[in-house]
């Protein structure tokens, strides 16, 4: 059940936040537990029961490593069994088939591959679990006696199917006490008609010309012009579809007395990868850094039993980075292509910390580096925008091999050479919606707010208001017109 659905707009939405603010405070989380398992079972009934035996063995879990934790030994052993047995899970569901499939390409077997359905939300539920598990392990949180509380934890609906991906920690501590004032509630509302927005008004709008370009076996008929701009009609399409998702889910928290993490901080002002990864899917990012990157980069950089000193930092920060980049390309997808968008990524990361610490030894030794700012500024916006080009074609792309050949019709190799006569009409007719999503993504809202600040307050409310409805409007509008399109984080 898709937020942007009409069966969630019209009939789940309004039953379960107009029964939430009614059932009394002691019944709310349970309330919410069963309103999360039906929203999951309708998504995929065929997967409930193995998603509530998930939650009844990360519960038992948590509770043997919090009994355990003085027994090194033993404790240790719980956690890497627990690990083991959520990442087999997401493994047999997720990459089996794929795996599978190479091992039959490479010895010549015919093994068949199971025909599982993929679990709705597997690869975010799974990393919640971790989350719960890894926070009692390193001593961020005890465990929790109440099995209602972790169930409610991993199915809450809001974040369930696509994140954001909540700490533990930062959960637990409000399913005891929380409000929601008239205030908040309305901030929710906005904030979910928002995303409702961005994601049937824009990304939907998008989502045909992106499939019509990358969904082809043969990129022979498009031109550099063509697959250069449909890969940055897909990164518009994925931004408004990925953040609109997320904005409704921070907008339903608001309205159920949650606060949920953000994920996303205006990416398209990023002028280095780094940077755009640090406002991309930000609830990822400090969920690897937090339970991957930073366990890895202690353990490597200790004091080495032949030299006595400890391994150069910087070494151990790029393998650590190696690591964990090569958990968040296949997290998304069984594939080769993820696997290549995760080391691309990392890749380039890593040249960008190069460079930082060649630029902090000039200036150490007198001879900085002299830039005309202006000309710096430009040359890192292209250089950001073709690297990001070319990863989230990688993300996008079918298969590796289809991924090579876009690459080439991307760079004039292609039969089509750079340009042809039809890329006017496809320029044309998306551009303006494409120059309205990149200045969407940039931090302009914020500073517009600034502005208005000296507005009447009544004036500015009634405003605000006038704007959500007509944007409210839209969106069903678009919801009731056009086919009805999964977000694309359903996928994960």
């Amino acid at each position: 059940m898709a937020f942007s659905s009409l069966v969630f707009l019209l009939i789940f939405f309004p039953l379960v936040i107009g029964a939430y603010h009614i059932v009394p405070q002691r019944l709310k989380n349970v309330f919410l537990l069963l309103a999360s398992l039906f929203f999951y079972a309708w998504g995929g009934f065929h997967a409930l029961p193995l998603f509530v035996a998930s939650m009844v063995a990360n519960y038992c879990f948590a509770l043997l490593i919090g009994k355990y934790l003085q027994r090194e030994r033993l404790c240790r052993l719980i956690v890497v069994f627990a690990i083991a047995a959520n990442v087999a899970l997401l493994v047999a569901f997720k990459y089996l088939g794929f795996i599978l499939k190479c091992v039959n390409a490479a010895t010549g077997l015919s093994l068949p591959a199971p025909g599982w359905a993929l679990p709705l939300g597997i690869s975010f539920f799974t990393f919640s679990a971790l989350s719960y598990i890894l926070d009692v392990y390193f001593g961020a949180a005890k465990a929790e006696k109440n099995f209602f509380h972790v169930a409610l934890y991993l199915a809450f609906f809001p974040k369930l199917v696509s994140g954001p991906i909540m700490q533990w920690s930062a959960f637990r501590s409000q399913l005891d006490s929380r409000s929601c004032t008239v205030e908040q509630f309305s901030a929710g509302l906005k904030r979910f008609i928002v995303g409702l927005a961005k994601k049937l008004v824009v990304a939907d709008s998008l989502a045909s010309f992106a499939d019509f370009i990358f969904d082809r076996n043969d990129f022979a008929s498009v031109s550099a012009l063509l697959a250069w701009f449909g890969v940055i009609v897909y990164i518009v399409q994925l931004y408004y579809d990925f953040s609109g998702y997320s904005d409704m889910a921070v907008g339903l928290g608001k309205m159920l007395g949650f606060t949920v993490d953000e994920n996303f901080n205006y990416p398209f002002a990023s002028k280095r990868i780094a940077e755009y990864w640090g406002r991309w899917h930000i609830t990822l990012g400090t969920w690897v850094k937090h339970y991957i990157y930073t366990p890895v980069f202690r353990a490597l950089n200790v004091r080495s039993k032949r030299t006595g000193k400890k391994r150069d930092a910087k070494y151990c920060d790029y393998a650590a980075l190696l690591v964990s980049w090569c958990i968040i390309g296949p997290w998304h997808g069984a594939g080769f292509h993820y696997l290549a968008y995760g080391l691309f990524y990392c890749a380039f990361i890593i040249i960008e910390r190069v460079w930082d610490n060649y630029k902090k030894k000039r200036a150490k030794a007198g001879k900085p580096l002299r830039w005309n700012p202006a000309i710096a500024a430009c040359c890192s916006h292209l250089y950001f925008f073709v690297v990001l080009c070319i990863g989230q074609m990688l993300f996008r792309a079918n298969s590796l091999t289809l991924a090579y050949k876009q690459l080439r019709a991307m760079f004039g190799l292609g039969a089509s050479g750079f340009a042809n006569a039809t890329d006017a009409f496809y320029v044309s007719t998306y551009l303006p919606l494409i120059l309205m999503g990149i200045i969407g993504g940039l931090p302009l809202i914020p500073f517009l707010r600034k502005k208005l600040a000296s507005w009447d307050g009544t004036l500015r409310a009634v405003l605000s208001a006038l704007l959500h409805i007509a944007l409210l409007l839209l969106s069903v509008a678009f919801a009731v017109g056009n086919t009805y399109k999964a977000f694309i984080y359903f996928n994960f």
